[in-house]
């Protein structure tokens, strides 16, 4: 009877011992959650992005059905370079929470120095985050590229085309803009946490 009393009085004291996080490591587990949620954010924009792209691609097949003088391969180029620089996000997104999640684990296992570890969490957070806004550039420089493209082909301009060609260019460009906002607030964010 005495060693069930005793299994029994050690088994609370052993889950507090495990369940017992030192404020370091709950503050870093929070953190690996949110960089979790805000890739989950990012990634089902993404999505929105290429279903989007692939719905603008069909919309400008069947409109420039019509117009003979549009290159029959423009279309499924930029098609094919929008959905490589969605993928190309994507893989940068992953690399973002791998990252987060071996900061976390080394944080946790102490195998750093608090203050080595958050200079090493705001750096990768400011790579992710240029990588992000360099590829969005380039999203927004082939944006552009491909409205000018369809533009100047001969029998599109002052046609309805041209009208949905520039109105799709407006609103790629309203979207890469907000990816920008959105990451200028996510690392100001981030920054003002690890001051706090």
């Amino acid at each position: 009877m005495n060693v069930k009393t005793e299994s029994t009085e050690q088994a609370p004291q052993a889950e507090k011992t495990a369940t017992c996080e030192t404020p370091i490591a709950a503050f870093t587990t929070l953190l690996q959650r949110n960089v979790e949620r805000l890739v989950d954010l990012q990634k089902a924009t993404l999505e929105t992005m290429s279903h989007q792209n692939k719905d603008v691609v069909e919309t400008m097949r069947k409109s420039l059905k019509s117009v003979p003088a549009v290159p029959a391969g423009l279309l499924d180029t930029a098609e094919q370079g929008i959905e490589g620089w969605i993928n190309a996000q994507k893989n940068t997104l992953d690399a973002v929470v791998q990252q987060s999640a071996q900061v976390t684990k080394a944080i946790q296992e102490k195998t750093g120095s608090p203050a080595l570890l958050s200079d090493l969490v705001q750096h990768a957070a400011d790579q992710a985050v240029a990588t992000q806004k360099a590829i969005l550039d380039f999203a927004a420089k082939q944006n552009k590229a491909i409205g000018e493209a369809i533009q100047c082909q001969t029998g599109v301009k002052g046609t309805p085309a041209a009208k949905v060609t520039e109105s799709i260019q407006h609103g790629v460009d309203t979207l890469i803009e907000g990816q920008k906002t959105f990451l200028d607030t996510a690392i100001k964010m981030a920054k003002a946490g690890a001051n706090a």
